[in-house]
């Protein structure tokens, strides 16, 4: 997620691309059945899927929470989050 222009798609970048064709097969279908309104309907749960895991298997949220503010949360990075927990409160 941190790494853009790195030469591959981070997370968020294939959310916001896979997405983005979604839209332009849509656009194309027309709403009618086609292989574009198929392809559209597969690049949604692509989509969906990847931002789901973005969130599922990653400590995004907990990262969040610990700049807003709250202390009772462990990060699950570092040796028993210890190092996160100092970075979190030097920042």
């Amino acid at each position: 997620m941190a790494s853009e222009n790195e030469g591959f798609d981070t997370s968020t970048a294939c959310i916001r691309h896979t997405l983005k064709a979604c839209i332009e097969c849509g656009r194309r279908a027309g709403g009618k059945e086609c292989a574009d309104l198929f392809e559209a309907f597969r690049l949604l749960g692509t989509g969906l899927h990847t931002l789901e895991d973005l969130l599922a298997h990653s400590n995004w949220c907990e990262i969040a929470l610990r700049k807003m503010g709250y202390e009772e949360v462990f990060c699950h990075v570092g040796d028993n989050g210890l190092s996160f927990i100092i970075i979190c409160q030097l920042s």
